[in-house]
């Protein structure tokens, strides 16, 4: 994406449905101007505030267009960023199966294309779905893996809301297990580390006055609270959450009136905790969300029955139950789903990786000697054109050219294989030689180089040692061979030109030849006038 499709796409991300005016009119522009490669990239965001906004036919509409386009050109990075819109356009339609399908399948393009702050984005996506169905630990598990990938990115909003909903999962994760009677040392790490991650999200979203996620986060605190036995902090981040709610928004006011009422439970308050629940029911009711009800009437289940009200208590263990079973029956198809989901998402992992390293294998086949294990002339070629620019009194350069001194008798009395072993032994022996920042290569036949960042003294010294290194004794070979190499070095002390500088080596190679072999020479001309 160029600057002004990612300031468009911050747009979207800050502002979420209050940047739909914006987002449409950008479409707008860029379909007039048939400016068909921007206008994917901008279609995603357009996608999830349409989502946002409940228009969910415009947003699928607009989330396929791009995935259909990205899949054509073969952008995986592209292709993932779509597949999320499409995600968030299922999450807020409530089909979490489908959302579990793109999200599966984005994650695994995400990782592909290795850009962290989409595998956040996504990240946020997968764990939203697996912690509003239930799968905390699966939910812990993604968010976690997002986290890792948002490494020097944390102030980026969409990380903020990753540790946020990372906090959500802990403490309900936490919760979960104090309720099912697991023992303290389990849930209470959990529960405080939620509390930690809100910190400084909630500080950031306070220095920029998000109030709509203040509230969400303080809602999520709340819950650590509670399983802590910190009521009276509990009670604080509601009030203030209530204070900041979207009145609008039914299924924050279900998930605020259980976490109230759970308050007040633990306070053996249960008439104000039926009080809390009862906004809840009503919210729902007459706004149409029911996400989280179960939980509700479970709570008010435990309410009346400490006010020893036991038939309203048994009514609203009905409800519960038969709400509970329409979940589970509801959670195992998305168990189902989600296990294609997982094994397609492991099939396509292994293709990945195959893929990669195959790519890799190429890559290093295509610039390394297959025999020697050294860089090629293909590598050296753009190893050597990669330092000379930067070659200077402070960091010079030198190249060594380097022939095996008689090799071809060694071939013609011995046979190939005896050669095949001088020039591993001598390959090495060469690596023995070099640093990190250095290159050995096998240009061909007996021909070696080597690219030091050193000047020219040093590189004498090595080459000296080189010498004696490769005449020792071979176990390899015959024990009448003894292998002799000569040697022509060149300086780079300012940006050269490569060719020239090779000529330079060669001369001085071929003045090590003409002195009777077996020896190092320098070249003395001036790089700089190369």
């Amino acid at each position: 994406m160029d600057d002004d499709l990612r300031a468009l796409d911050q747009v979207a991300e800050e502002r979420g449905a209050a940047a739909l005016p914006a987002l449409q009119a950008a479409v707008e522009r860029m379909r007039s101007e048939g400016d068909r490669d921007r206008l994917m990239w901008a279609l995603p965001p357009l996608a999830r505030a349409y989502a946002l906004l409940e228009k969910f036919e415009e947003g699928e509409a607009a989330a396929n267009e791009a995935l259909a386009h990205f899949r054509v050109s073969g952008s995986v990075r592209g292709q993932a960023f779509a597949l999320n819109a499409l995600g968030v356009v299922a999450i807020r339609r409530g089909v979490p199966s489908r959302a579990l399908e793109v999200a599966g399948e984005a994650v695994v393009l995400a990782r592909a294309a290795e850009d962290p702050i989409l595998q956040v984005r996504i990240a946020n996506t997968l764990g939203i779905v697996l912690n509003d169905i239930g799968r905390l630990s699966e939910a812990v598990q993604i968010f976690e893996e997002g986290l890792r990938a948002a490494r020097g990115f944390q102030a980026e909003p969409v990380v903020l809301r990753l540790r946020s909903n990372l906090s959500l999962a802990l403490g309900r994760w936490a919760l979960k297990e104090h309720d099912d009677g697991v023992d303290e040392s389990a849930w209470r790490p959990r529960a405080e580390r939620a509390i930690e991650l809100m910190g400084p999200t909630l500080q950031a979203w306070r220095d920029e006055k998000k109030w709509v996620e203040i509230s969400s986060a303080l809602d999520h605190l709340a819950i650590s609270h509670i399983v802590l036995g910190d009521l009276a902090a509990a009670h604080a981040s509601l009030d203030e959450a209530e204070s900041l709610m979207d009145a609008s928004a039914p299924h924050s006011m279900v998930f605020f009136s259980c976490a109230r009422a759970r308050a007040h439970l633990h306070a053996n308050e249960p008439q104000l905790a039926l009080q809390a629940l009862e906004r809840g029911r009503v919210a729902a009711d007459s706004r149409g969300g029911h996400m989280h009800m179960h939980e509700l009437y479970r709570l008010k289940c435990q309410a009346h029955e400490a006010r020893g009200e036991f038939q309203e208590a048994l009514s609203a263990h009905k409800l519960f139950h038969e709400m509970r079973s329409r979940l589970v029956l509801d959670r195992a198809e998305q168990q189902a789903s989600a296990l294609v989901v997982a094994l397609n998402t492991e099939r396509a992992l292994r293709q990945v990786s195959e893929e990669r390293d195959r790519a890799e294998r190429a890559h290093l086949e295509a610039r390394h000697d297959q025999l020697t294990g050294l860089a090629n002339r293909r590598r050296f070629d753009e190893f050597l054109g990669g330092v000379l620019p930067r070659a200077s009194d402070e960091h010079p350069v030198s190249l060594v050219l380097i022939d095996l001194d008689h090799f071809k008798s060694i071939n013609d009395r011995y046979r190939h294989l005896a050669g095949d072993a001088a020039l591993r032994w001598v390959a090495t022996k060469l690596q023995a030689q070099c640093r990190q920042t250095d290159l050995p290569a096998r240009l061909g036949g007996d021909e070696f180089a080597l690219v030091l960042s050193a000047p020219l003294a040093v590189a004498h010294q090595v080459c000296n040692r080189l010498r004696v290194a490769v005449a020792e004794r071979v176990t390899d070979l015959p024990a009448d061979i003894t292998i002799r190499l000569s040697a022509g070095i060149a300086e780079a002390s300012a940006p050269c030109d490569a060719v020239h500088l090779f000529k330079r080596a060669d001369e001085a190679l071929y003045a090590a030849k003409a002195a009777g072999r077996d020896a190092v020479r320098n070249d003395i001309s001036d790089a700089r006038h190369g």
